[in-house]
């Protein structure tokens, strides 16, 4: 499994890492800071064997929205899943979300161990329980 985070503070980097280096087999995990860095990512690489976007909401320059929007308007990652992973719990950022094609909201938890489990499940979920077209990249 491969996973692609949108995430600015380092701490919540290392701890995404930590917590999926735990996992057996250990998902890759594809690190981005800015919206700016994966669009531009995606615009010269021919990859596009992902299985899910880990995505903030609260980003610099761009937001974690924006960039949720950007990906929905791109043929080759419409139909990628995207959890967005945040802190915030106001309901308006979920509903604006939803609204605009996230797969899950996941606020981040708070302790370690609550951070791991719900790595564990976002993980088990996309990668077993979920059945998901073919992603095919135009």
């Amino acid at each position: 499994m491969k996973i692609i985070l949108v995430e600015d503070s380092i701490s919540d980097v290392k701890l995404t890492q930590y917590a999926l280096d735990q996992l057996t087999p250990a998902p890759e995990l594809l690190h981005f800071y800015a919206g700016e860095d994966l669009f531009l990512f995606l615009d010269q690489s021919s990859q596009n064997n992902f299985s899910l976007i880990l995505l903030d909401l609260n980003l610099p320059k761009m937001s974690g929205l924006e960039i949720l929007q950007g990906l929905r308007r791109r043929h080759d990652m419409s139909r990628l899943p995207v959890v967005i992973f945040s802190s915030s719990k106001k309901e308006t950022d979920v509903l604006s979300c939803y609204e605009n094609g996230a797969n899950a909201y996941v606020q981040k938890p708070l302790t370690l161990d609550d951070f791991d489990r719900a790595m564990e499940a976002i993980v088990n979920f996309w990668s077993h329980a979920n059945l998901a077209p073919n992603l095919v990249r135009a």
